[in-house]
């Protein structure tokens, strides 16, 4: 009995678990993380073209580290399937597929709901580099719950300017008025809008001493108002401006009739980046101001943000140290120059631009530049200055008249 007791005692030490310093050897390597960054098509749509050949040479000194990946994809914008698209409906059914950061527009950041699917940048980057970007930094802001929040990080910015063939003799034609453009031969803008009103219009409405909405509102200021369609009147009897002006979304549609025409004095209205691409085509071309009342360079701001889409603590703390790394202003200017973009920080603008191109000039449309009118801001006002410029160009009233029936329509008991 005895030796069957320490037989069976013997079994059960053989089927107790091995202790710790039997235990196999501890993994300690970690496994790796991978950033997977969006980019929009518009900007960079080729793999082998040398912008993203610049942005992997960039990227390969930031992830050295083996266990370090970054991911890029290049996605479409404003369409389904798209950037903005693809992360609204991936949040609810696929939010594993999501970018941890991505490059987007500024209308898109500011559309509706935007700030319930990307991630708050308040606070996350140092007042050094907040400061570099200056009055560029408005492009990341949100208005939240009564306050002003960091939800985009401006990366490339773009200014709405006049380009003319005329080489500038003094400071009234680089500072466009209504009286220097009049003496011209010809003036494309891009008038059209589908709900609200035009860009182009709206900041000479601003020159001329209206104001922007208040509280969603807009009210109309007559004499600024009338100002600004006499100058349209004008333009359409001296035929400096046609009815097709009113065809125009944006400058792209008349870039190849513009600079097809050579005889005389011709002004567009074309975004920076247009400008900085036609010097590569035509080199005799010369910014200037739109032309207002007052010739003040006044302009509008527009371009694309960085924003964070992931919740993970440990990818937005990789995000950010990335993003910080995209910002070094010598890899910012020479990837701006590459892709004939404004950079958003002022430390890197002097070297992205082309030598020709006057930084002093470029930075103060930067300095006097607001945000776009968004399509829904200002209630029925803007779309009823668009409606009163129309009549104008086609000739179905007089600047008087049109001016009168905006102002009695919004006319109050």
């Amino acid at each position: 009995m005895q030796r069957f007791i320490l037989l069976l005692i013997c079994m059960l030490m053989a089927l107790l678990p091995v202790t710790a310093q039997d235990d196999p050897p501890f993994d300690t390597e970690s496994s790796v993380q991978t950033l997977k960054v969006w980019i929009p098509a518009p900007l960079i749509s080729d793999t082998n073209s040398e912008a993203y050949k610049q942005l992997l040479a960039h990227t390969a000194l930031f992830s050295t580290d083996p266990n370090l990946s970054v991911e890029y994809r290049i996605k479409s914008v404003g369409t389904t399937g798209g950037i903005m698209s693809t992360i609204r409906s991936g949040s609810i059914v696929a939010p594993g597929a999501l970018p941890d950061i991505a490059l987007i527009r500024y209308s898109d950041l500011i559309s509706a709901q935007a700030t319930t699917l990307l991630q708050s940048l308040e606070n996350l980057f140092s007042s050094t580099l907040l400061n570099d970007l200056n009055s560029s930094l408005k492009l990341g802001q949100v208005p939240l719950n009564e306050t002003i929040e960091l939800f985009g990080l401006p990366y490339f910015v773009d200014v709405q300017h006049t380009v003319t063939n005329q080489q500038p003799t003094d400071d009234s034609t680089v500072h466009l008025n209504f009286d220097t453009v009049l003496l011209g031969d010809s003036l494309l803008l891009p008038a059209a809008r589908n709900n609200g009103l035009n860009q182009i219009v709206y900041l000479q409405y601003l020159a001329a001493g209206g104001v922007p909405p208040r509280n969603g509102e807009m009210t109309i200021n007559q004499n600024a108002l009338q100002i600004v369609l006499e100058f349209y009147e004008t333009a359409i009897n001296t035929n400096l401006i046609t009815p097709s002006i009113l065809d125009y979304m944006t400058p792209s549609a008349y870039r190849t009739e513009f600079i097809n025409t050579t005889e005389g004095t011709n002004y567009g209205i074309f975004s920076s980046s247009e400008y900085l691409s036609m010097l590569q085509q035509e080199s005799n071309l010369y910014p200037a101001t739109i032309p207002t009342n007052t010739g003040d360079g006044i302009t509008i701001l527009n371009g694309w943000v960085w924003v964070m889409v992931t919740p993970d603590p440990r990818q937005q703390d990789l995000s950010i140290r990335f993003l910080n790394w995209l910002m070094q202003p010598e890899f910012h200017a020479k990837l701006s120059n590459e892709l004939n973009q404004l950079p958003a920080q002022q430390s890197a603008l002097l070297d992205s631009l082309p030598n020709r191109v006057d930084s002093a000039f470029i930075e103060e449309l930067l300095s006097k530049a607001i945000l776009p009118l968004p399509e829904s801001e200002g209630g029925t006002v803007p779309r009823a200055i668009q409606e009163a410029l129309i009549r104008v160009v086609n000739e179905e009233a007089t600047a008087e008249e049109a001016t009168i029936q905006v102002v009695q329509q919004f006319e109050t008991d």
